[in-house]
């Protein structure tokens, strides 16, 4: 009998927390907080203590399927790749698009939008990012210039004052909403504002603002408005870090007060000491999520939280920021290794000149310079779709329209651990690994890069998905470009790449 813990990170949101699991004769039967673990500290949510149950499911995929005569048959690899391989060399590059998963960890990421735009010549990638937080890079750029958390969790407890807007945080990240309660242990306040009267702001907030669904900006403006008229900002943060303070303060002024309470349905005192609150606070930490993002007016909202926290001057110390809360496990990789449509790794926007200095670095030729199609894009027009972990028919808007415009398609593969909704549609169906039966690293919420454990092998014939494109790279002649044996193999091509590009 062989017993071992083998550390890796729980998988069920972006907080990145870290877990042992017990391993015996290489079957999964327990799990263990990592107690020496920055993130968790030895502490674990329900979902952490049951990460591992899925993986022993017997709807687990365990080989390749195709459909034939309407029904799936079990095929080899070695068939269902060389169908994938003939149908891909005969396509336009246009044609084609690739959807992946924010389960997927940095390697495979990497591998899979070098074989997009080195093999089938395409930058059509995407993910469901797209759906939740595609609001806060625009706007978080075109204010802060950054689109990613901008403390660290951990800081998040030296605040004297945390802001949540639109984050349910007690029950979607309760890691970091115990950091809350530290801090509010030392004496720091919570604001909340939310339309609904959730569970963080029923035991976690000090001051709640049940706004009007969708008055989010008209209540931040309220805030400035008040913080101006009192006072309260941050003169010389404003002039030195800022640009465009005086149009805002003018927008502001021409702004009645007793319009915005109607707007949001939140009294003027209640306003009043929101805006005090914040303003007051050594440091004021703002954190939000799909509450405001995921909205008709998702990049306003989040540049007006941007304009506050700049206002006040909480930006560019520990404890400070707007802070968007991602839900993955590895949101934040999507941007660095560049499976996306407008970026090539390392957030190279794409152009002629990025695609030129990948093609050195590669030693390729031709790769694609204009922006790909995202993601519903891709479901819309591409006549072959590659998805990889991700599952529309449940992400998707318009459910019934997305079931049709897959229905239709040329070529549907479905690459995922369990037969999903999208993956019955499909015409080949991939068998892959689950996050602990491949090594890896992920960058979790707040950019802080970890690295999984394979704990145990993958059931059947199922493979990591960075080998599976290996091995559809080299089907399609291009083996001497993706010869991979491990993922460490991968990180390193990752680093020198980012070393390269960033350099030139």
């Amino acid at each position: 009998m062989t017993v071992r813990y083998v550390p890796t990170i729980c998988p069920y949101c972006g907080c990145g927390c870290g877990i042992y699991l017990v391993v015996k004769d290489g079957r999964i039967i327990g799990e263990e907080p990592w107690k020496e673990h920055p993130v968790n500290e030895g502490k674990n949510c329900p979902k952490g203590k049951n990460a591992y149950h899925f993986l022993y499911s017997e709807e687990r995929l365990k080989r390749p399927l195709v459909r034939k005569n309407g029904s799936f048959q079990e095929t080899t690899w070695e068939e269902a790749l060389g169908l994938i391989a003939e149908r891909l060399k005969r396509a336009e590059p246009g044609s084609v698009g690739f959807i992946n998963s924010g389960k997927l960890t940095n390697e495979d990421l990497y591998v899979i939008q070098k074989f997009a735009r080195c093999v089938v010549k395409t930058n059509n990638m995407d993910n469901a990012s797209r759906f939740c937080h595609s609001t806060t890079v625009p706007a978080l750029t075109s204010t802060v210039g950054s689109g990613v958390m901008s403390t660290s969790e951990i800081s998040v407890e030296k605040a004297d004052c945390i802001l949540l807007a639109g984050s349910n945080i007690k029950e979607n990240y309760p890691m970091i909403a115990r950091r809350i309660i530290r801090a509010k242990k030392r004496g720091a306040k919570v604001i909340v504002i939310d339309p609904r009267e959730t569970i963080t702001a029923r035991f976690l907030a000090d001051l709640y603002l049940q706004i009007n669904p969708g008055s989010d900006v008209a209540l931040i403006n309220a805030m400035m408005k008040v913080i101006l008229e009192e006072g309260l900002e941050d003169k010389e943060f404003i002039e030195k870090r800022t640009s465009g303070f005086e149009e805002l303060k003018n927008y502001l002024a021409s702004l009645d007060i007793s319009e915005l309470e109607r707007i949001t349905r939140v009294s003027f005192e209640d306003i009043r000491e929101a805006a005090r609150i914040y303003a007051k606070a050594k440091t004021s930490c703002i954190l939000y999520n799909a509450g405001i993002a995921q909205h008709v007016a998702g990049v306003g909202n989040i540049q007006a939280l941007a304009d506050l926290a700049l206002l006040t001057g909480n930006y560019g110390r520990p404890g400070t920021g707007v802070n968007p809360l991602r839900g993955h496990i590895n949101g934040e990789g999507f941007g660095d290794m560049g499976p996306i449509p407008v970026f090539y790794p390392g957030f190279r926007p794409v152009n002629e000149e990025t695609a030129r200095l990948f093609e050195g670095y590669w030693g390729v030729e031709g790769l694609p310079s204009k922006p790909g199609l995202t993601y519903m894009d891709m479901v819309e027009k591409c006549k072959i779709l590659y998805i990889i972990g991700a599952n529309p028919l449940v992400s998707a808007p318009d459910t019934n329209r997305v079931k049709k415009m897959l229905e239709d398609k040329e070529l549907l593969v479905v690459q995922d651990i369990f037969l999903t909704e999208t993956a019955e549609l499909a015409d080949l169906v991939l068998p892959a690994a689950s996050w602990v039966e491949k090594d890896g690293t992920i960058t979790q919420v707040d950019r802080r890069v970890q690295r999984i454990g394979k704990a145990i092998e993958p059931p059947g014939e199922a493979k990591s998905d960075w080998k599976i494109f290996c091995e559809l790279a080299a089907s399609m002649g291009f083996e001497d470009k993706f010869r991979f044996n491990s993922p460490q193999e991968i990180f390193e091509e990752i680093r020198s790449c980012l070393l390269y590009t960033s350099d030139a």
